[in-house]
């Protein structure tokens, strides 16, 4: 009986341990494929990445901007006032030289498409148009509520507002033509002259899209990457980008295009 009994002892002691390397074999095969998973996901990473590059090269502008040239190397831009451009200037450039003083800033400023209209917004509410050529002003409001920011639609004759709440639409005399709801607490403000959409993005984090040909809310994007105070377009192919509180940048266009400028920055945010 004692042998049979230390028999039984040995081959449970047998199963334990076959038991035991079973279970080291297991966590040891998982461990080597979760690596080559890894290994794996790093290469497609890296492919996507350059796909990215590539795509970015071919969509965005690389024409050389304009710039100041400097006499010597020891000379510094950030130091010429506007004085000193002016001297330089001659013709038509230096006698279109304008300086205006504003109380109730800080102030957005833009310009149609041909640099001869200008429209500023104060943050406390003023609001005007004029002629930059003649000095002639379209129109003046004192709106009395936040103004954050103001951008022309397909000519000088319209341009909306960014104001507290939501955003409007006046006309060239200063009327009040549209009441944009859809648009709740808009931060900045871009118009595509050539899908005449206006876009709005605000604290909320929401892009919206808003025909002004037909007055329909067309396509209404959620970042889901917090608020958002920095909104402008590239001319060449109507891509927004956006500049979030979170470091992040989104640039959003086609569908094709959204969603791989969203890995993009996933990427970035985990190296």
């Amino acid at each position: 009986m004692a042998m049979v009994a230390v028999a039984v002892a040995e081959m449970k002691d047998l199963k334990v341990g076959w038991a035991v390397n079973e279970v080291r074999s297991i966590l040891v095969t998982s461990g080597a494929v979760a690596v080559a998973e890894m290994k794996d996901l790093k290469f497609r990473h890296i492919f996507l990445v350059q796909g990215l590059l590539s795509d970015a090269i071919d969509l965005l502008p690389s024409e050389d901007a304009g710039l100041i040239q400097t006499e010597s190397q020891l000379e510094r831009t950030w130091r010429l006032s506007q004085n000193d451009i002016v001297e330089q200037a001659r013709g038509e450039a230096a006698r279109g030289r304008i300086a205006i003083k504003l109380d109730g800033g800080p102030y957005r400023v833009r310009y149609t498409k041909n640099g001869r209209h200008m429209a500023i917004a104060g943050r406390t509410g003023h609001v005007a148009s004029f002629d930059t050529l003649t000095g002639a002003v379209h129109n003046e409001l004192q709106l009395g509520e936040t103004c954050r920011d103001v951008i022309f639609l397909q000519d000088h004759s319209f341009y909306a507002v960014a104001q507290q709440k939501y955003a409007f639409i006046y006309d060239r005399d200063g009327v009040e033509i549209h009441k944009l709801k859809a648009h709740i607490s808009p931060s900045r403000l871009e118009f595509l002259p050539y899908h005449w959409l206006l876009a709005s993005v605000g604290s909320a984090g929401y892009l919206k899209y808003q025909d002004t040909s037909t007055g329909q809310l067309v396509a209404e994007h959620r970042t889901a990457l917090g608020a958002c105070s920095v909104l402008t377009q590239n001319p060449h192919n109507a891509v927004l980008y956006l500049g979030h509180q979170n470091g992040c940048v989104t640039l959003v266009g086609d569908k094709r295009l959204d969603v791989m400028i969203g890995k993009l920055i996933i990427l970035a945010l985990l190296a």
